[in-house]
């Protein structure tokens, strides 16, 4: 989940930096759309075989499709089918192309909240697992000091049994 929230982080930033570089709305909105439609893909390809975390996996993998296709997909086709109009005055489901933009990034917003505590809960999970003895450094010392306490055990039992 690292590399999706990561993706998605990128994905914003890359939106919000490329409106400001300058170029005509529609290209910067055309650059912006196609990365977020790209993470959308990420987020499912991400979240679909995930075994994991199976309820948090199907919540990531729900709101990567409405972000895909109820969201991301919409706006980028409405901005390209409306390419001469400002996208003030597109509508998008019905809604003007500036509501649409609050909603969705409300959505992605939680979207990009919903894959963090994922990520740190899977963190979380694996530093837990690795204290045993197996499956981190911390395990492999705990399995050579048992066989260091074995390989003592063996010595001073063969000592006692050749002194009897």
């Amino acid at each position: 989940m690292r590399k999706l929230f990561f993706a998605q982080v990128a994905a914003a930033i890359l939106a919000a930096a490329i409106f400001q570089v300058g170029l005509d709305p529609r290209v910067a909105g055309l650059i912006a759309g196609s990365s977020f439609v790209l993470v959308g893909l990420y987020g499912i390809r991400m979240s679909w075989p995930e075994r994991r975390n199976r309820h948090l996996s199907l919540a990531i993998l729900g709101m990567s499709l409405i972000h895909l296709f109820a969201i991301a997909l919409p706006m980028l086709w409405f901005r390209i089918l409306n390419w001469n109009q400002p996208f003030s005055k597109i509508s998008v489901w019905g809604l003007s192309g500036p509501e649409f933009h609050q909603i969705s990034t409300r959505l992605y917003f939680l979207w990009a909240v919903l894959v963090a505590i994922t990520w740190w809960l899977e963190r979380k999970k694996s530093s837990r697992k690795g204290s045993g003895p197996k499956g981190s450094m911390g395990g492999l010392i705990s399995q050579k000091k048992i066989a260091a306490a074995k390989d003592a055990a063996l010595k001073r039992s063969d000592r006692l049994s050749r002194n009897s």
